[in-house]
């Protein structure tokens, strides 16, 4: 007997941990065959939301191996748009979650007991889109016959995995809250090295910076981009156009910030953290509306 899928308004729920007044994760529950579903626990959060979210893009993770489930979990929770609201451990499990619930992408392996990842997606009439995620290089011919969006081999890379995602919103035509009504003729632009090439980047569109060890993903309103740079040099470059550094890993276009609390900033869908270095005077900025 499987549980059924988490509804999809709400992607986060806060929890206790070690303080409750700012601790945000995401639950999962466990069935008896395997399949892991997000639940809320039913309490509240500190913020207020608001009104305009992202359109998530509601995703299935399916691998029979619990360790490649939580490598890209991981991985996509650097993503604002991705949801992954179910996860299966066999191709049986993602037929019934699929045919239950609202999934828009589905990360397959294709090596896997009882039914294959190939025989999944013929299995389905209409079935969702499909990134296959395995670590046989062979199938490669045959996963693209199936038409899936993309082909990742194991071990799979952030930045690979960010290229994925944006084939799959240029195919469906997805993207986050980016309104291009409301945005201003081009001002000034951060330039990247993205794969040998330099992209401009409009400051203004920038939600937020983090660190990722010898590498930072910019953050915009509708993609994202990870460059080699330092943390200093994105503050210097960044703070005269209204941003803040507010933890060692965080950069934050204060004119992005939806909600906050001396402990933490929501910017989209995301939950950053506010360390004691920067508290009083992000804080100060944010209470004053002082975000130049």
């Amino acid at each position: 007997m499987t549980s059924r899928i988490r509804p999809s308004p709400e992607s986060d729920y806060p929890i206790s941990e070690n303080d409750s007044s700012c601790s945000t994760r995401r639950l999962t529950t466990s069935t008896s065959r395997g399949t892991k579903r997000h639940s809320p626990p039913g309490s509240r959060s500190l913020f207020t939301r608001p009104l305009h979210r992202p359109p998530m893009i509601r995703t299935l993770i399916v691998d029979d191996e619990p360790i490649a489930i939580s490598v890209l979990q991981n991985h996509l929770e650097h993503l604002n748009d991705v949801d992954v609201v179910a996860t299966a451990s066999s191709a049986l499990d993602a037929l019934e979650i699929v045919r239950e619930g609202d999934i828009d992408l589905v990360f397959l392996d294709i090596e896997m007991p009882g039914l294959s990842g190939m025989d999944f997606v013929d299995t389905l009439s209409d079935p969702p889109e499909v990134i296959f995620a395995t670590a046989h290089r062979d199938y490669a011919v045959e996963g693209f016959e199936v038409d899936a969006v993309d082909f990742l081999v194991k071990p799979i890379r952030l930045p690979r995995l960010i290229k994925a995602i944006e084939k799959y919103r240029r195919r469906t035509g997805t993207s986050s809250d980016l309104d291009t009504a409301r945005l201003p003729e081009r001002g000034p632009t951060l330039n990247i090295r993205v794969d040998r090439q330099t992209v401009r980047v409009d400051i203004s569109a920038i939600r937020f910076v983090e660190s990722l060890s010898d590498y930072v993903t910019v953050r915009t309103i509708d993609d994202s981009h990870i460059t080699k740079m330092t943390m200093s040099d994105v503050e210097d470059a960044l703070t005269p156009h209204g941003f803040a550094r507010v933890h060692r890993s965080y950069v934050v276009n204060l004119r992005r910030v939806d909600a906050f609390t001396p402990r933490e900033l929501e910017v989209g869908n995301k939950t950053i953290p506010v360390s004691r270095t920067y508290r009083t005077d992000v804080m100060e900025r944010l209470e004053s509306s002082d975000r130049r």
